[in-house]
């Protein structure tokens, strides 16, 4: 292929198809920028990550071959995601890719990626992603071949359950696994179970290795609304990247998790009681959590990771001159009303207000997170002349600070037909009324009404 280039940000999936199990055992990747970088491979017709691996990666532009040891347990089809940590990015080939599907011996190939224009079926061929000089072996056993199928490899291993003992279909060479833990001195072709959880055995023959289904005991389903626990953790600003999702199931079980980002990528976790995902923008985000074993078990959940923007509301109360402010949004605020400055990390806060023109400015701790701004008028003094009026209506206020000056007219329904902020120029304000119909209407001018009269 010609030419290429680096990503970091964007997460196309690498899509695969095998005939057998195998292992992609190891990739010379092209790093651009170090960091870590996570591979997880995903079965398309289950939804499930079966394997991933992460790697911490160096810079290097002339490639360097990684262990990747993903397994794609069954014959089918597969995705493989890729997902960023520390600023680690990657090179790919947009230049000149011919070739697809790309396969070794007619057992395993490259079918395809994820790259999309939303309209041309075929915008994928122009790109190879990631992995180059690919090896691949069979699952069943090992092989120094690019691809080995060992016609007379184990088969999958079948475990049958009578109560709490398990059992498997093959008499020695056996490891049993709990929530994805070898369980230390089970080797024989039973074992009796003590504790609920996600139960496999592991069968090696010589070189070959076959893992049976997952088998899950002692737990009820489905699993009780309470049995998993979300804490999220806000990114410090909106595009700071550092915001955290934490989870917690009481079960100890294996879990599968399919994170759902805000730019609809998708990255793949497991684990047993705790799991910390870290570096998370600013958004929306999609959880969807499977139990190993129990594939028709799978719960939701939908969570925001902030910080949201500043949001203030403020109600005046005219007869105790004070405004109430509902706050949201952030941590600590700061409010400055004219000129004075107050701290409060409560939704609400009531202040006292002067006659005349109040500025409010509302901020938080995160700069990222915006600022509210308002001017408030009270018990402001003004001659609204001539009363009656024929077109033009004239305000002076007593107030010489007074900027600007929110006026809101009303008819004797209570209906608004008109309302307009307008700036005071010495103290005097000018409004064109004409359209109006002759009539009695109500001014309203700060916390004042007036009642002006149209001919």
């Amino acid at each position: 292929f010609t030419n290429g280039g680096y990503l970091s940000g964007n997460n196309p999936a690498v899509l695969m198809n095998t005939k057998v199990p195998v292992i992609l055992e190891s990739a010379r990747l092209y790093i651009g920028s170090p960091g870590k970088i996570t591979f997880t491979a995903e079965s398309i017709s289950t939804g499930l990550a079966v394997s991933s691996v992460t790697l911490n990666v160096v810079q290097n532009s002339d490639g360097q071959v990684y262990d990747l040891n993903l397994l794609l347990p069954a014959a089918g089809d597969y995705r493989v995601s890729i997902s960023y940590e520390d600023g680690a990015s990657i090179y790919r080939n947009n230049v000149g890719v011919t070739g697809y599907p790309f396969s070794l011996g007619g057992i395993f190939s490259i079918t395809g990626n994820t790259a999309s224009d939303g309209s041309n079926p075929d915008y994928f061929k122009s790109f190879y992603y990631y992995f180059y000089d690919l090896v691949v072996k069979s699952a069943e056993c090992a092989s120094a071949q690019r691809l080995a199928v060992n016609s007379s490899a184990l088969t999958v291993p079948v475990i049958t359950v009578s109560g709490n003992t398990l059992t498997s279909n093959y008499s020695t060479g056996n490891q049993w696994y709990l929530n994805g833990t070898a369980i230390n001195g089970a080797t024989s072709n039973s074992y009796t179970s003590s504790q609920a959880g996600s139960y496999y055995v592991k069968v090696s023959s010589g070189a070959c290795v076959q893992n049976s289904s997952t088998v899950v005991l002692g737990v009820n389903f489905p699993l009780a609304p309470t049995n998993f626990s979300l804490a999220v953790t806000d990114a410090s600003c909106t595009n700071n990247g550092n915001g955290k999702i934490n989870m917690t199931a009481v079960q100890n079980l294996s879990y599968q998790v399919k994170l759902t980002k805000p730019d609809n990528s998708v990255a793949n976790y497991t684990f047993n009681n705790q799991l910390e995902i870290s570096n998370l923008v600013t958004g929306n985000y999609k959880i969807a959590i499977n139990v190993d074993g129990k594939e028709e078990f799978k719960t939701e959940y939908s969570v925001f990771v902030g910080p949201k923007n500043l949001t203030a509301y403020s109600k005046v109360d005219p007869v105790t001159n004070t405004v109430t402010l509902s706050l949201n949004g952030g941590t600590n605020y700061q409010i400055n009303l004219n000129d004075e400055t107050f701290y409060t990390s409560a939704s609400e806060i009531t202040l006292e207000l002067k006659n005349g023109s109040n500025k409010l400015v509302v901020s938080t701790d995160k700069i990222c997170q915006g600022t509210y701004e308002e001017e408030i008028l009270v018990d402001l003094h003004a001659l609204v002349y001539p009363n009656p009026f024929q077109d033009i209506l004239n305000i002076k206020l007593d107030d010489p600070q007074t900027k600007s000056v929110l006026l809101t007219v009303l008819n004797s329904a209570g209906l608004v037909v008109y309302k307009n902020l307008h700036s005071v120029q010495n103290r005097t304000i000018q409004v064109d009324l004409s359209r109006l119909e002759a009539g009695f209407y109500f001014l309203n001018l700060g916390t004042k009404t007036y009642k002006i009269l149209k001919k």
